[in-house]
């Protein structure tokens, strides 16, 4: 792995600490709550959100100044990143003895995502080891096929609101799905906007990590660490379609199962279901000892969708995400940011 450095090193055990579940103060929990639900998947941790924490609920509401315009034109990603968050509360409420639904809402200052919380028993259900202990494992995996208890627990974990989960594990399905990821790969890579939207969200080191809490780690991608004015020098040379693709021909090799999750709707209520759907699948997934990563090229480039539809047979919908599935060595860990910059507390 790469050297984290000392005080990235410190801020990555802070966040991704096992929380504290003994405070029965409503303001220690709702604050720990909110800790988790950073702890979701999020589009180049781009971290697209705000709370607004009240006595019942926890409102989740999206931040657009952190949108990816070129990559998510659409906020597609932006709302599935909510709809992850949301599902991290409701995975850990049982854990402080509440329940959560989530809903979403319209309001005078618009469109926002609800976790209702109730007083319940506490069912024994632990989520909290999987949700701190997720990642997304952005590495070549070993090749082994998926246990077929694992493929049944994770094929049918999405399956609700109207959110289909296809698993792809034959090799004419994965070879099919593989040619469209490195298509998109491609189209992505030789875009100047593209690259030069990924290039802002890039952490070059630690430090670099460190200081801004957010953005993808090039430690997490497999890739060396530099001095931040130096990989810039060099990103435009060594960022090219060849390399790119020939880094990722070797991870989609490696990877026995592909997950391709579609939604209801393509809205942003629909975009929330996929987001609540994805986030559990992805907490199935750690639980069962799974690595997983998104591969969503496929999705983002919109002239590939409708064969990615096809492939999976909905035609008829919009498919939302991609991942892969199989075992790997764990990768280095994201940032999130101060829970205290993305969180504000209202009365009534």
């Amino acid at each position: 792995m790469p050297d984290c450095g000392p005080n990235h090193a410190t801020l990555l055990r802070d966040v991704w600490r096992p929380p504290e579940v003994r405070s029965t103060a409503l303001r220690s929990v709702l604050d720990e709550l909110v800790r988790l639900a950073t702890l979701a998947a999020n589009s180049h941790n781009s971290q697209p959100w705000h709370f607004r924490c009240r006595e019942g609920s926890v409102e989740i509401r999206p931040d657009f100044a952190r949108r990816l315009p070129v990559v998510d034109a659409d906020d597609h990603h932006l709302w599935v990143s909510l709809g992850c968050a949301a599902a991290n509360i409701v995975e850990a409420a049982p854990a402080f003895g509440l329940s959560g639904e989530a809903r979403m809402r319209e309001g005078p200052d618009g469109s926002h995502v609800q976790v209702a919380l109730a007083p319940a028993p506490d069912t024994g259900e632990r989520s909290l080891e999987a949700i701190v202990g997720r990642q997304c494992a952005r590495s070549t995996y070993d090749g082994r096929p998926l246990e077929a208890t694992a493929a049944r627990i994770l094929a049918g974990t999405g399956r609700e609101s109207g959110v289909d989960v296809d698993l792809l594990v034959t090799p004419e399905h994965r070879s099919a799905l593989s040619e469209l990821i490195i298509r998109g790969n491609a189209t992505q890579v030789a875009d100047t906007r593209f690259r030069k939207e990924l290039e802002s969200w890039l952490r070059f080191n630690a430090s670099h990590a460190a200081q801004t809490r957010d953005g993808l780690f090039t430690g997490c991608l497999g890739a060396p660490t530099a001095p931040a004015f130096l990989a810039r020098m060099f990103f435009d040379g060594s960022f090219t379609v060849e390399r790119e693709n020939e880094r990722l021909r070797a991870q989609l090799d490696s990877t026995p199962a592909f997950a391709v999750v579609t939604g209801p709707e393509a809205t942003p209520a629909g975009w929330v279901a996929v987001g609540l759907a994805v986030q559990r699948l992805a907490l199935a997934a750690t639980r069962l000892d799974v690595a997983h990563a998104h591969v969503n090229q496929p999705v983002e480039v919109a002239a590939l969708r409708g064969q990615l539809a096809k492939l999976v047979g909905h035609e008829d919908r919009r498919p939302d995400l991609v991942l892969r599935l199989g075992h790997g060595p764990p990768m280095p860990r994201s940032l999130r940011r101060p829970t205290e910059d993305v969180i504000e507390r209202s009365g009534g």
